[in-house]
């Protein structure tokens, strides 16, 4: 048998403006410049939104937002053919703030003195975070200055075998 296709191949879109819903001016220039790659007349590819996205969602993490939430609407140019505008709507939620930090299988130091070892995150006493955001970044530097303070201390081989984060209960996070 014989068979017939018809193809019909369209240009995918190209980008012509973007905005950003849900951001602070200031925001908003730190955030364009991260995304340097969104440019007028650059081709509406599903692999650019999730990567745009992502960069804006690792943003608001870094500023301590790590329930942030970031989607995108696109919409038909009304006056451009074949073109489109992008707004990302970021939904910021509450900053995340370190309620305890809880020492497990530590012998050798009390509890308080090894909080004093965790230098960038900031504590109004040894063992009370309540209102202190909490940032990756820095708590990944704290993890290594609480090796540091072991090493210093004799214990070469101190090691940090897993640390685990998880939501306090709003009634409890006061």
């Amino acid at each position: 048998g014989v068979v017939d296709f018809d193809t019909v191949l369209q240009e995918r879109p190209r980008i012509y403006r973007w905005d950003y819903e849900g951001a602070k001016k200031g925001e908003i220039s730190d955030l364009k410049e991260k995304l340097q790659e969104l440019k007028r007349g650059v081709e509406l590819s599903e692999h650019l939104i999730n990567k745009c996205e992502n960069i804006i969602y690792d943003f608001y993490v870094d500023k301590g937002f790590r329930n942030v939430e970031v989607s995108t609407e696109i919409t038909n140019d009304a006056v451009v053919q074949n073109a489109v505008n992008i707004k990302f709507i970021i939904d910021r939620k509450t900053k995340v703030r370190i309620g305890e930090i809880v020492f497990e299988g530590n012998e050798a130091f009390p509890d308080k003195r090894l909080a004093r070892a965790l230098k960038k995150i900031h504590r109004v006493s040894p063992l009370f975070f309540q209102n202190n955001k909490f940032k990756e970044k820095e708590w990944a530097e704290d993890k290594e200055n609480l090796l540091d303070f072991y090493n210093s201390k004799g214990y070469r081989n101190a090691n940090i075998l897993s640390d685990s984060l998880y939501p306090i209960p709003e009634k409890e996070n006061r």
